[in-house]
């Protein structure tokens, strides 16, 4: 069992036909791999159950079906598959939990919409399965990877779903009962031709939602008023460093995740064709909604694909998925562990 110092990691992978936890001790610096089962190819998202803490929800790409599997997490970090289920569309990108805890949220990318699955009060996919399904319309864009919808990422405020919508460039406002399903509230428009919103983070005050677009590599952030009101722009800033536009020379570089801890906004590039290899941008996460210039570092990895900040915003941990492992850091990005695993995909702090 961990101690205090000590924070398991549930590490969710891609391109491969495992997951695994780490552990991660702060006192000693270090960053070990506890346990590795064998799964459906490509469980690249992870999502913790609230209140039964043991329990994770992987979403998988297996042939591109839409499969989830239920894995249950010992305290010492040994893992074991003990359901599965199939999400209602292909490809599973993104979860979240409802607030209630009655279902779970599932974004689709090539399956283009977003189901809720609902759940059994322990925790497992309810018998029979009853599936409720949002299919956005799709508006054409220019970009390659813009040919249909792509819901790519899902978070819940205040009982309503928010998905980014990476094909259309929109983002969708969702409202949802069990009787009635999943319904539109309304769209958060702004974007330009080819920015591809893949990720999205709201302000702690709840009147601005930041939004990583992943195809522009821009960062915008939009008023967030009430269901069924406008939005409108407030700003967009470039999420490369000044070296990733002098000498990309037309490389496809895109941007990935996003996060907010301790006042900031954190970003991550991926596919630099620069020696330093991929960028993290911090951006302040000013009260009034405006973006000033971002700072960088570079954690000497390829295509940084895995960004999560601990429960207590002390540590953030980050992951390529081709080249330089996992790296824990701390809030002034002092390198607190590190473990050589590539293809990981998203950390998930089991605390």
């Amino acid at each position: 069992m961990a101690s205090q110092d000590q924070h398991l990691l549930m590490l969710g992978m891609i391109n491969v036909s495992f997951i695994a936890s780490a552990l991660f001790d702060e006192r000693a610096n270090t960053v070990k791999l506890v346990d590795k089962i064998d799964s459906p190819f490509s469980p690249d998202w992870v999502t913790r159950h609230p209140v039964h803490c043991d329990l994770v929800y992987a979403a998988c790409r297996e042939d591109w079906k839409g499969q989830i599997c239920l894995i249950q997490v010992s305290p010492e970090g040994k893992l074991a598959i003990i359901d599965e289920a199939d999400s209602g569309l292909s490809d599973p990108a993104a979860m979240e939990m409802l607030p209630d805890c009655s279902g779970i949220v599932a974004a689709h990318f090539l399956g283009g919409g977003v189901t809720v699955m609902p759940l059994s009060e322990d925790g497992r996919f309810q018998q029979p399965k009853r599936t409720h399904t949002f299919m956005p319309a799709y508006t054409p864009q220019t970009h390659k990877r813009q040919d249909a919808p792509h819901s790519h990422h899902v978070v819940v405020h205040q009982g309503e779903i928010i998905v980014p919508d990476q094909g259309s460039s929109r983002v969708w406002r969702l409202g949802y009962s069990p009787s009635q399903g999943l319904k539109l509230l309304g769209p958060i428009d702004h974007f330009e031709e080819a920015d591809g919103p893949r990720h999205v983070a709201l302000h702690p005050n709840g009147k601005f939602i930041y939004v990583l677009n992943e195809t522009s590599s821009i960062l915008s952030v939009h008023t967030f008023p009430p269901p069924g009101s406008d939005s409108s722009c407030l700003a967009r800033v470039p999420m490369h460093p000044p070296s990733d536009a002098e000498n990309a020379l037309g490389a496809p570089m895109m941007s990935s995740e996003i996060i907010l801890t301790n006042g900031n906004i954190v970003c991550t590039n991926r596919d630099s064709p620069n020696p330093e290899m991929d960028a993290i941008a911090i951006f302040a996460a000013n009260d009034d909604g405006s973006l000033g210039t971002p700072s960088f570092i570079w954690p000497g990895m390829k295509h940084v694909r895995a960004l999560s900040a601990s429960p207590d915003d002390r540590f953030i941990c980050v992951a390529g998925r081709d080249a330089g492992g996992l790296t824990v850091y701390d809030q002034r990005w002092n390198v607190r562990g590190r473990l050589d695993l590539d293809n990981v995909a998203i950390p998930v702090w089991m605390e």
